[in-house]
């Protein structure tokens, strides 16, 4: 059998939707699975339901192909719509709003930033379209500083939870070991005495309170997110 009896049903109709709408004759079916899907053509309100359809895969979650295989079969400068809801499954937000800018009327943009607010939270508060077109960079810069921020929060959340996972074990690693505490012993951090607060050992052996040592850390794991940042801006 063929590559394509093996793809799900949403698969197979948006193959054979993009053959048609290209005018391939089943030239994109053809590198995806060797079997042909029929040949282009039909009215101008057909073509309108192909291209609704296909919008609507593109949108739809049970889609599993590809984005950049079906991303490198759109025609240069055709399908506009159809590549920027590719471009969205993509996460290229920046890209698709600019797409969209370019070349479709401001309804189609603002549309679009409708149908992220779920995932985004809202983007924009404009009032009528009348003031669309004057918001339209904004609303691009905005896409662009939410997927950035996003990309940020994700970065900080795996250093603290490095962090945690690190403070863990040098707590686990510091409990296994026994010392003295004498009145005159003092933190290495502060310099007032340990007494009975809770203590760790450095790397050197010398005794640190446990809250000098975990504000310690959130400076350091404050500046690794900074960094963090300042390079995912670059």
């Amino acid at each position: 059998g063929s590559d394509l009896a093996e793809v799900n049903l949403e698969d197979k109709l948006a193959i054979l939707l993009l053959d048609e709408l290209n005018g391939n004759g089943g030239g994109v079916s053809a590198s995806a699975s060797g079997s042909a899907s029929g040949s282009a053509g039909g009215s101008p309100e057909m073509s309108g339901l192909r291209h609704k359809r296909l919008q609507e895969l593109l949108n739809s979650a049970a889609l599993s192909i590809s984005p950049e295989w079906m991303l490198s079969q759109l025609p240069e400068g055709q399908l506009i719509e159809e590549r920027a809801l590719i471009l969205r499954r993509l996460g290229k937000h920046r890209e698709a709003g600019a797409l969209l800018k370019k070349w479709c009327p401001p309804s189609k943009l603002w549309e679009y930033c409708r149908e992220e607010r779920a995932a985004y939270g809202d983007l924009v508060d404009l009032v009528g379209d009348e003031k669309l077109g004057d918001a339209l960079d904004e609303v691009v810069e905005i896409l662009k500083d939410v997927t950035r921020e996003r990309k940020q929060t994700s970065i900080l959340k795996a250093l603290t939870k490095q962090e945690a996972l690190q403070v863990r074990s040098e707590l686990i690693s510091h409990q296994k070991q026994s010392v003295v505490v004498s009145p005159e012993s003092v933190c290495r951090v502060c310099y007032k005495r340990i007494q009975n607060s809770v203590f760790i050992l450095d790397r050197d052996g010398r005794l640190v309170h446990f809250v000098c040592h975990r504000r310690q850390q959130s400076k350091a794991a404050k500046a690794k997110a900074t960094a963090a940042a300042a390079a995912a801006k670059a």
